[in-house]
């Protein structure tokens, strides 16, 4: 069995959507000085790094990450390959055969991007036509390789309010880079901050043999 990590870490300087504030992470307890242990405390924003947003991100009483059943993160994915187009749309989604409950991971252009450091403004996104079509083919999961689903310039957030508002969890911040486009076992568990709108999660594809 294949494991690999399409997870974003989380770290002191690393690129955050803007507004957001970027993590800290300090020690309270120090082996180097009195202590006999080290203990480490972090303030971060939820949508730091590779996370999870549910329906109370933008829903109104919607879904928090602890009322989410776990199979609903983990399961046969299918990472498409889109590196080629600014904007995922409802005609580019029409090649493909999609089921009700599909996890679908789009690997595109922003996989490159990742590593320049600095935000990049015209990353590729879902419109509202694409988010549309991933929601009457009843996909469960929809992941990006970049820190949102949204265009940086969206004003109504409607392809959130699209995908989340008819319970499909969104992944963000995964790593695609060295993923090849196929079907994958997700798991992308975030962690159970109980009554939040979002998580960190730590992604991992899995290329299991005969799938």
């Amino acid at each position: 069995m294949n494991f690999i990590d399409i997870s974003i870490p989380i770290k002191h300087g690393m690129m955050v959507y803007p507004g957001d504030p970027e993590p800290v992470i300090s020690l309270v307890k120090d082996m180097e000085g009195d202590d006999d242990y080290n203990i480490s405390k972090i303030d971060t924003c939820l949508h730091a790094g590779t996370h999870i947003d549910v329906p109370s991100h933008i829903v109104p009483n919607g879904e928090t990450i602890g009322r989410v059943e776990l199979e609903r993160f983990c399961g046969k994915c299918r990472v498409l390959d889109k590196h080629d187009i600014p904007v995922i749309k409802a005609a580019d989604l029409e090649v493909h055969e999609l089921e009700k409950g599909d996890r679908i991971l789009f690997k595109t252009r922003n996989s490159g991007f990742l590593n320049r450091g600095e935000f990049t403004k015209d990353y590729t996104y879902i419109d509202a036509t694409g988010a549309n079509y991933l929601k009457n083919a009843g996909i469960s999961l929809v992941g990006i390789d970049y820190l949102s689903v949204e265009s940086f310039y969206s004003t109504d957030f409607k392809t959130h309010r699209i995908l989340l508002e008819n319970n499909i969890i969104i992944l963000e911040s995964i790593n695609l880079f060295h993923v090849e486009a196929g079907e994958y076992f997700l798991f992308a568990a975030p962690i159970n901050v109980f009554d939040s709108e979002g998580a960190p999660a730590r992604a991992i594809l899995m290329n299991l043999p005969n799938m």
